[in-house]
Order: C-alpha cells, then structure tokens, then sequence
C-alpha cells in the first residue's frame, strides 16, 4: 500500500520558542536579518538571523517594552520603534500569520486522519498474526505427504502378498503369507488414523479461519478507503506549503524595503549593545 505523500514543509521557515514568545525564523545565506517583535501577540518574525543574532535579540527584547524591529545592516545592530513603521512590518507578515493559520489546521486533519490509518492498520496486523496458520498447514502437508506414500508402499506389498497368497498351493505358505498381510493391514491402520486426523485438522483451522479472513478483507477495504483522503490532504498540505513559501519571501521582500527606507530616513537608531 503506498505511503501518503509527505507534505512538504514550508521553504526556509521555522518555528522555535523563544523565552515565552514564539518566534519564525525565516533562514537563508544573506548577511543582513532582521526580526519584527509583537509584544501583543507574543510572536516574533525573523529572517536571515544565528543563533548569535537570536541571542543578540533576546537581550535587545529584554531593553525594549513595546513593539520594535530589530535590524543586522553591514555588521551594525539597529532597533526602530516608529509605530507606523513597526505597524508596516506587522502588516506585510500579516498574510502569512493567516496562511500559518491554515497549516496548523491541515496539519491537525492529517494527525488526526494518520492516528485513524494507525488504528486501522495496527488491527489489521493483529488480524494477520492470528490469521499466519500457513506455517502449521504446510508442516502437516508435508507430514501427511511421507505418511501418504509410506501408506502406498504397504498397500503395493500387500497386493504383492494377495497375488503370492493366491499363487500358493501348500497350506503352511498360505499361512505364512496370510499373516505377513494381516501385520501389513495392523501397520496401515493407523497411518490411514493419522493421515485422515491431519486433513480433519487442516480442514478445521481453514473453516475457523474464514472470520479471521473476512475481518482482514473489511480492514484492508477501510485501510483502502482512508488512503485516498490522505492523499487528498497530503496533496492540499503541499500545495498551502508552496503558497507558505511565496507568502514569506513577499512579506521579506516589504520588511526589507521597509528597513531601508527606516535607514534612510534616519529612523532606525543604534541598538544598545548587551
């Protein structure tokens, strides 16, 4: 049965917590980062910053009471709190806040969908263990095959006896082979018990094992039927990962703009150095 597609996971991004804030880090190989700090919401949107510079912005947020941007232009640290500008960099992340919104609810449908399949498929393996007699059968086949021929080989010398027996005029090789057939006969009794008590217990197990096999088919049919919304959502989770991707590069695209603009103006001042 194929696996569902994983979803991919959204370009560049991640999520780590960050004191009690929760902060997304958007990572690439530029020099210059920055970070947009929401004290009312808690949250905290970086791009292109260490773990240095994540450390450099804790103690900057830890110097700051309300909403800043925290900036890392040419080796130099900067904080703006203009509230227009500030309120700029919030809005341009806004549309991606929404579409994180999204994720985290794809995402839960796909938990909650996979622990379903899990249930199912945890079933189904418990119905094969219990169902696996084929090792049990095979082993008797076997047994019952050399039990077969040994039964056929006694048989073949007993027709050999009744010809000799009926060939024979002197009454003592009468007797004689009379009772060689006879112990043949006693030899073969109970190879013919033991062979028919074998097919009664192969028989047995196979007619027990029906349920069981009923039970694996309806499992198997909803194992099935719980695949293709999982790919549906897997599909769906992919296709909110790729528009995740555009969102964040359009939203670092404004904040930068932003920033340069902060810069220009003067409007960004020297942060305090830890």
């Amino acid at each position: 049965m194929p696996a569902p597609p994983a979803p991919p996971a959204a370009p560049a991004l991640s999520a780590s917590p960050m004191g009690k804030d929760d902060i997304t880090v958007r990572f690439d190989d530029r020099p210059d980062g920055y970070a947009i700090v929401q004290r009312h919401t808690g949250r905290t949107y970086a791009s292109s910053l260490n773990k240095a510079d994540l450390d450099e912005l804790a103690r900057a947020k830890a110097a700051h009471a309300g909403d800043f941007v925290w900036i890392k232009q040419d080796g130099k640290r900067y904080v703006v709190t203009d509230p227009a500008l500030v309120a700029k960099a919030r809005a341009a992340w806004a549309p991606l806040e929404q579409h994180s919104t999204r994720m985290r609810e794809q995402s839960a449908a796909m938990e909650a969908h996979g622990k379903q399949m899990g249930e199912v498929g945890a079933r189904l393996g418990q119905e094969m263990a219990a169902f696996h007699v084929t090792g049990y059968q095979r082993a008797t086949e076997r047994q019952m095959e050399v039990q077969t021929r040994e039964l056929a080989r006694l048989g073949a010398k007993l027709e050999a006896l009744g010809r000799q027996l009926g060939q024979q005029e002197s009454a003592g090789a009468r007797d004689k082979l009379a009772r060689q057939m006879e112990a043949l006969q006693q030899r073969m009794v109970p190879l013919q018990a033991q062979i028919d008590g074998m097919a009664a217990g192969i028989a047995a197990r196979q007619a027990k094992a029906q349920p069981d096999n009923a039970r694996i088919q309806a499992l198997q049919a909803k194992m099935t039927a719980l695949q293709k919304p999982m790919n549906e959502l897997g599909e769906k989770m992919g296709r909110l990962g790729a528009e995740q991707g555009r969102l964040s590069i359009e939203a670092d695209r404004a904040t930068r703009a932003l920033i340069d603009e902060a810069l220009r103006k003067g409007q960004a001042t020297p942060a305090k150095a830890g």
